[in-house]
This record gives structure tokens, sequence and C-alpha cells, in this order.
């Protein structure tokens, strides 16, 4: 399982990260943290050599420094949460906003299972052009596990899944990867205003007898169904 984890080195980045950390260390996952440099085009204008090539060497050192400080602001995390680093990998890539490069970055890279990041409330230049985490999560093929701000570290016990149940074999097939990888049990939940208008191939006995026996040594599955 490989986990891409964004970072901006900001406070409300580190949630996104101690989570990952402590997923890949329970799962002996990859992690690669990535940072994304902003091209800044106004350096075209400071400089008296050719503009395309200063800026680009500029635009290089620049890049190279971040990628060091990248790895030390990883590794001192690790440090911070009392783990030993394995299996992790930075890497500094360039765009115009985040969501978008990490977009780009996944279409043309193969083998990433998960994005891992944090998310904090929207402000307003946010609420016009979507967030960084909104955006990916809506838009993106790769899974997007969001981590909110106030996330304490502490074992995976447990996976409480939603659904509406329309595409639910599919969906249930994702989830069943996640939790195989940490040996959790699922708990499945669909929220309906009459149990009566559950389908009947969705109730208990029929889930049970329809998934397979190596499916079930997995999940483990219970299902409530809650009135709201």
């Amino acid at each position: 399982m490989k986990i891409l984890v964004p970072t901006d080195f900001s406070i409300n980045s580190l949630a996104g990260i101690h989570f990952a950390i402590h997923l890949a260390n329970q799962t002996d996952a990859e992690i690669h943290l990535q940072f994304i440099y902003v091209n800044h085009l106004a350096k075209v204008f400071a400089v008296k050599e050719d503009p395309v090539v200063q800026t680009s060497l500029t635009e290089d050192k620049e890049q190279s420094a971040y990628q060091v400080k990248l790895e030390e602001f990883v590794l001192g995390i690790y440090n911070e949460m009392g783990i030993q680093p394995k299996r992790f990998s930075v890497e500094v890539i360039r765009g115009v906003r985040a969501d978008s490069a990490l977009l780009n970055y996944c279409a043309k890279t193969s083998g990433i299972d998960y994005i891992c990041m944090s998310t904090k409330g929207a402000d307003k230049i946010d609420r016009l052009f979507g967030t960084n985490t909104g955006n990916l999560v809506t838009k993106s093929d790769v899974p997007v596990i969001v981590v909110p701000l106030d996330y304490a570290i502490q074992p995976f016990t447990k996976i409480v899944y939603a659904s509406d149940l329309q595409d639910f074999d599919a969906e249930i097939e994702r989830v069943v990867n996640f939790s195989s990888a940490l040996k959790t049990p699922i708990e499945v939940l669909h929220f309906v205003p009459d149990l009566a208008l559950i389908p009947d191939k969705y109730n208990q006995q029929e889930v049970e007898k329809n998934t397979t026996m190596a499916l079930r040594s997995i999940l483990r599955k219970r299902i409530r169904f809650i009135r709201c």
C-alpha cells in the first residue's frame, strides 16, 4: 500500500501526516510526502540576465532547498512521534495550485493507493475557488483520506462506513481492501426513514449468505441500519 501525503509545512498539515505515519506503522505501507512548489513568475522581471534561464536556475535551487527542508521536517515528525522512519520518501513538485498539481501527479503516477491530508475551514477565497481538500475529494480517482485537525493518534479498531447501498458491491470492495491491511472489522451504516425500505438483499442474513468465506473472514462484518 502506498499513501501520498501533501504538506505545506504548516501546523494544519500535521494531522494528515500523523495519521499517515501511524497507518503506515501498523500496515507496513509506504508513504510519499510532497510539497507543492509554486512557480513565481514575478522573478522573471527581477533579473538582468536571460530571464527564462535565470529564473529556471533560481527555481531549481529553491526546489532543492525545499527538498532538504521537507526531509528534515518529516524526520522531525517521526522523532516527535517516537517512530522509527521506514519506507518513506519525499518529493517537491511544481504547480500552480496544490489540488491541481496533486491530481495531475496521480494521473501520471501509478501505484498510489490513497491520498491522506488534513482539512480545515475554508476561508473566503477558498469558498470561491474550492478548498484543496474539497477539490481532491470530488475530483480524484484515488481515494482521499481526510483527517480532522484535532485528530489524536490511537489504535485502529473499527471502520465505520456509511452507504446509501446504491453501489454497495463496488464500494465495499474498496473498504475491504483498506480494512484488510488493518485487520479491523467493518460496520456499515445505512440511514433510512423506514426500515421496511431496506432492500432484501442487504439485510443481515442475505449479506452473510452471499459473502464468500474468504471475505467473511476478513470482514467479520456487522451491518446496522439506523432510522433517521
